[in-house]
């Protein structure tokens, strides 16, 4: 993945969860239900952190 890659996120209320896709024009998704999406956070969060990722990116 990188910076110049198109990420969009869609709420779809009636399941419960986000879609996150991935590219164009044939993207990948990333189904995630709602009590995962703070285990998604963290990891996302740690994963950063170990990078040296700080400050308000996380905000």
């Amino acid at each position: 993945m990188t910076d110049d890659l198109p990420i969009r996120a869609f709420a779809q209320e009636y399941a419960d969860r986000v879609e996150i896709r991935f590219g164009n024009p044939i993207p990948v998704a990333l189904v995630v239900d709602r009590n995962s999406i703070n285990r998604l956070r963290w990891a996302l969060q740690t994963g950063g952190a170990a990078l040296g990722v700080v400050g308000d990116e996380w905000e």
